[in-house]
């Protein structure tokens, strides 16, 4: 049975069983993409010990490589739990191609989103910067880094959505940000709460290996492979629900902001009345000419 579209808006409650029911059916059918994401990432972080020291210096440019793939792939990740939820034919392959023809438009609103954030960003390091040169205390300098983190978040929910709305409803760049401003008009607060939530599983499982570490001192006698293959493991079985917590999000906003081309409702035509002259006939016509 399908779960998308939606029929109605969800309470918070429902949202998060359609979230679960979601999740079960497509864990294992976004298994293998799950897995190169979790592996890109690793690259990202860990990839300078796979080169020999003399080529070291060459992993930061081929992890940007990797990042501009990755954030293709995430693409193919909720267009795969799109198509579980919507209960279509799944193919791998044709995922692949349909998130490759959209990198162009993701490129455009990816920049676009990230114009007034890097500004706003700039501005707290400043900050950052002139607080700790000032010898401020720790305290302080921890709470202007979450309070700014914060901000910088709140500045990206109107936008979140935008690039989920470049593969699952096939807009423009320019399009996808101004529908994503507009279903989130009004719901801010729901989408800050829930989307944050979504940020934070995926940070927390993310790093759960150095958090192993750090709380539990014990573990430091294991190899750390062993740490960080359990964290991994747990990051590629929880990851998906935050993804799925995401498309269930966009879908209720579109519910409870229908789109005004659907809604338009077409004026009746009214037949204009003919004049007495145009439905004359020929014949009457002649018998008054001489």
């Amino acid at each position: 049975m399908a779960l998308f579209p939606l029929k109605a808006p969800l309470s918070l409650d429902e949202l998060i069983k359609t979230t679960c029911k979601l999740y079960r059916q497509s864990l294992f059918k976004a298994l293998p993409i799950t897995l190169g994401l979790i592996a890109m990432f690793d690259f990202i972080l860990y990839g300078s010990y796979l080169f020999p020291k003399a080529y070291v210096y060459l992993h930061p440019q081929i992890a940007l490589f990797v990042v501009v793939i990755m954030l293709t792939t995430t693409g193919t990740m909720f267009c795969a739990i799109d198509t579980v939820g919507k209960a279509k034919p799944f193919s791998y392959g044709k995922l692949i191609i349909f998130t490759l023809q959209r990198f162009l438009p993701l490129a455009g609103c990816l920049f676009s989103m990230l114009l007034l954030p890097a500004l706003i960003a700039g501005f707290c390091a400043g900050v950052y910067f002139f607080l700790g040169y000032n010898n401020f205390a720790q305290p302080i300098l921890f709470a202007w880094f979450m309070f700014s983190s914060l901000i910088l978040f709140a500045v990206f929910v109107p936008k979140l959505f935008a690039p989920l709305l470049v593969f699952i409803d096939s807009l423009s760049a320019n399009d996808s940000l101004d529908e994503s401003a507009r279903i989130v008009k009004g719901c801010f607060a729901r989408c800050f709460e829930l989307t944050l939530f979504a940020s934070l599983i995926l940070l927390f499982f993310a790093v759960l290996g150095h958090l192993f570490l750090a709380y539990i001192p014990a573990l430091k006698t294991l190899p750390f492979g062993v740490v960080e293959g359990v964290s991994q493991i747990l990051l590629l079985l929880n990851a998906p629900w935050a993804f799925a917590l995401l498309l269930t999000l966009k879908y209720d906003l579109q519910q409870r902001h229908p789109s005004l081309e659907v809604n338009k409702v077409e004026k009746p035509k009214i037949k204009e009345p003919q004049s007495v002259r145009a439905t004359t006939s020929e014949g009457d016509e002649d018998k008054y000419n001489f």
